[in-house]
């Protein structure tokens, strides 16, 4: 049996051999010759190919990877509500802490601390969209410094965020 061309011949080859080294077909002559008969010659459809590609490597079809070391898996390009996550993340580090605890250079030194560590791995691993540092998050990030470093109506401090 040879599959109807070359690109079927690739594809079966391309398929087929990563299941035989994974240990998936087993009885390697009738679940070979099972899996090349539905993949190449009886159903032509994406969906049905799909379909037998699920049902013989037995994984399971997700739209959702979840995360890895804290940083989420996206199989498509990044959108400003995937890292959603940092913001609470930064917002929850500086909302923890006793603020009226600190001095003010120990609230300066947690400020950017969390401000510097907390969005270093997922910088590292994707790229994040412009999106995600606009307006909104500008404004969450200036009014939750405000909060760590004191009252505003009485002592008037200038706050600059620098962003390259």
């Amino acid at each position: 049996m040879r599959p109807r061309s070359v690109v079927s011949e690739r594809l079966a080859t391309s398929c087929v051999l990563p299941l035989l080294l994974a240990g998936v077909l087993v009885h390697l002559e009738k679940e070979l010759a099972d899996y090349s008969r539905k993949l190449l010659l009886e159903d032509n459809s994406l969906e049905n190919r799909e379909n037998t590609l699920l049902q013989m490597s037995r994984f399971k079809e997700t739209n959702e990877l979840g995360k890895y070391v804290g940083v989420p898996l996206i199989g498509r390009g990044p959108k400003r509500a995937d890292y959603h996550y940092l913001i609470d993340r930064v917002g929850n580090k500086l909302s923890a802490w006793k603020v009226r605890q600190l001095s003010f250079a120990g609230r300066v030194t947690l400020s950017k601390s969390v401000l510097e560590v907390v969005p270093i791995y997922p910088m590292m691993s994707c790229k994040i969209p412009k999106a995600c540092l606009g307006d909104n998050f500008h404004a969450f990030l200036i009014d939750k410094l405000h909060h760590l470093l004191g009252e505003m109506q009485t002592c008037h401090r200038r706050i600059w965020i620098v962003c390259s």
